[in-house]
């Protein structure tokens, strides 16, 4: 799903910088999946990794190597803070991003709704375009 800010139109440069939010989840690996397309033609990528990872999920630097394999270079960029949405959203604007892919919704329905979730944070907070998949 791609999601834009309310009255939000891309500027020429969508999508030529992309940041790839990557825990080594199961939906982090579905929207690299899902992106692969676009993250080919854009002129630069970059992984973001930071917070809690999969415990045995692939790392950013897994990713990085399975992006080679199909000719896309990208930058790994860790970043850290104690809330994982708001740190990846800072850093994605830090570099210059001007797409942010990622995984959603990992979390149980029971848990999102208790405690809430990094998604709803990052859709609640963002003003750039995001591709999510769960």
């Amino acid at each position: 799903m791609l999601i834009c800010p309310q009255e939000q139109r891309p500027d020429p440069s969508f999508a030529q910088h992309v940041a790839v939010g990557w825990n080594g989840s199961l939906p982090a690996s579905r929207a690299v999946a899902s992106s692969l397309d676009i993250v080919h033609a854009a002129k630069r990528v970059s992984i973001l990794t930071g917070g809690k990872l999969q415990a045995h999920g692939p790392t950013a630097e897994e990713l990085a190597a399975y992006y080679a394999l199909r000719g896309i270079t990208a930058e790994i960029v860790h970043f850290d803070g104690k809330d994982p949405a708001t740190e990846l959203l800072a850093t994605t604007k830090r570099i210059g991003a001007s797409l942010l892919v990622i995984g959603a919704y990992s979390h149980s329905h029971e848990t999102e709704m208790l405690f809430g979730g990094n998604t709803q944070r990052i859709v609640d907070s963002t003003d750039m375009p995001i591709l999510m998949a769960h």
